[in-house]
């Protein structure tokens, strides 16, 4: 699907409480019919299958496309939405939210290859050692097949503790040639670039 110019795309990434399957039911049956009435489609519904990197751990990464920005931000403070935090709070163990900008107008979060998805916080005080780091492991990811086909800036966050400052998504031939990157002798030698770079990084393996 398509990204317009005046949409925004809000990320939902955590962990389901597996003890509150009956206030995730609740939560959704409710949330689907508010999302509709806005006209917020759901662009993508992802389960992780593996971590690569990052302490923030997920089981599930949504996308929903929103019209525009005010219209995620008046959902999320609407009283509406205020009356599902209760079912919302007890269905997870753990969940972020973002709101972004796509960087690239018209991408789509898709593809019938291997998927992972990056969400990292820049560090403002390294942004030499970022450049550096985005430039050295992007020709190495060349070599294992790894192409990057969707990027969204964050510009807000709703809810949650992890943090990023842009969503990235790549494919590659299998799951394999990126966990091989990552184990790769060459990555190992950027994780201090990266480090420095970056305050926060979380990349997942994805099941679309």
């Amino acid at each position: 699907m398509d990204i317009n110019s005046d949409s925004v795309v809000v990320f939902s990434k955590g962990v389901m409480n597996p003890d509150e399957i009956d206030a995730m039911r609740k939560f959704n049956e409710a949330l689907v019919p508010l999302l509709d009435a806005i006209g917020a489609k759901v662009i993508g519904k992802f389960e992780v299958e593996t971590q690569f990197i990052g302490n923030c751990t997920a089981e599930f990464i949504n996308a929903v496309q929103f019209p525009n920005a005010q219209v995620a931000n008046d959902f999320f403070d609407s009283a509406e939405y205020e009356n599902l935090l209760n079912y919302r709070d007890k269905a997870f163990s753990s969940l972020n939210i973002f709101l972004s900008k796509t960087a690239n107008a018209g991408q789509i979060i898709q593809s019938d290859k291997a998927l992972s998805v990056t969400f990292a916080m820049p560090n403002p005080s390294e942004t030499e050692a970022l450049q550096e780091y985005a430039e050295k492991a992007g020709k190495l990811s060349h070599r294992f097949s790894i192409k990057p086909i969707a990027k969204y800036v964050v510009t807000g966050q709703f809810f949650g503790e992890c943090k990023a400052g842009f969503i990235a998504f790549s494919e590659a031939d299998n799951s394999e040639e990126m966990q091989s990157f990552f184990d790769s002798s060459e990555y190992q030698k950027l994780v201090q670039l990266r480090d420095l770079g970056l305050k926060e990084a979380n990349v997942y393996d994805l099941n679309q």
